[in-house]
């Protein structure tokens, strides 16, 4: 299972600056993944109003898609609100992954990309048994909840 924390920090968003860029600890080599996992990270805010303000990209082998279905816990720790967004669709093979916060403030303002990391998807065989897993670390799955600590199996 792929771990990494990301924390993007954001500062009040009043003022025409971008949001600082996330921080990534990526996992040492390569992750292999199937393309259906949650990537999770720690995003700061001062509040959930300022939370609410941020949208999140993601950049698969340089190219920009919006991070989709992002939720972000209610309860804010030293490390900021747990937060995950489902990855896109992604073609078997290596890719190169990075995470970027965003703010619209007279436009939309973004911070630089993070640390990459670096994953293999592999492409599931017909009729086999699938377990759809969460890319998030533990701490983060046990603040963001009973929701997205269920796995769910099927077939593809």
């Amino acid at each position: 299972m792929l771990v990494c924390c990301v924390a993007i920090t954001a500062g009040a968003c009043d003022s025409q600056t971008s949001p600082p860029p996330p921080v990534v600890t990526p996992p040492d080599g390569n992750e292999t993944i199937t393309g259906v996992e949650r990537i999770g990270w720690d995003q700061r805010a001062g509040n959930a109003a300022e939370l609410a303000a941020i949208g999140y990209v993601l950049y698969v082998d340089g190219n920009r898609a919006s991070l989709t279905d992002v939720t972000c816990g209610t309860a804010s720790t030293a490390s900021g609100f747990a937060c995950s967004g489902r990855l896109p669709a992604l073609a078997p093979g290596a890719h190169t992954l990075q995470l970027a916060s965003t703010v619209n403030d007279a436009g939309v303002l973004e911070s630089e990309r993070s640390a990459s990391l670096s994953v293999t998807v592999v492409r599931q065989v017909a009729g086999e048994r699938v377990v759809r897993r969460h890319l998030l670390p533990e701490h983060l799955l046990d603040r963001l909840g009973e929701h997205h600590l269920r796995e769910a199996v099927g077939t593809e």
